[in-house]
């Protein structure tokens, strides 16, 4: 684990190394997953990670808000509008008002959302194989386990 060392004071500093830094370790994994994305999804469909999750939640749940949708993908309210705007005018989604509130929208999946959205999910199997090929299948399964005990989902 770690190291100390002294200083000129005689006071102990510890000696850290990146890898015991879980935050660190977290952030490359997720820029590494993300460059995987990006070659192996994002390539043949022209979607980000965060795009292909609003269309498979919109797509699972059509009619669903923004405020769910911000909820179901960890985003805050403005990045998903933001968000939700991008894929409005790509003619992936619609946004209805709601009858009830005209405050809030409803989203829906179009014909062009839903194809590029089958798209990128067929190269889904091989870009999970790529970002866990180094883990056995007990490994893979502890990972997902263990992140989802840390994301409290």
């Amino acid at each position: 684990m770690s190291n100390s060392i002294k200083n000129n004071k005689s006071d102990f500093i510890c000696k850290i190394e990146l890898k015991d830094l879980i935050s660190h370790l977290l952030r490359r994994a997720h820029f590494s997953a993300e460059s995987q994305f990006t070659k192996l999804i994002g390539e043949h469909s022209g979607l980000t990670s965060r795009q292909l999750a609003v269309l498979v939640c919109v797509e699972q749940s059509p009619g669903m808000t923004q405020k769910q949708l911000a909820e179901m993908i960890s985003l805050d309210e403005n990045s998903t509008s933001n968000l939700v705007s991008r894929m409005l005018d790509k003619k992936y989604i619609t946004r209805k008002k709601l009858p009830d509130d005209a405050r809030s929208n409803s989203l829906f999946i179009n014909p062009q959302g839903k194809k590029i959205s089958k798209r990128a999910t067929s190269h889904n199997p091989a870009y999970q194989r790529k970002i866990t090929e180094r883990l056995t299948i007990s490994e893979k399964e502890e990972l997902s386990r263990l992140l989802c005990k840390m994301l409290d989902i």
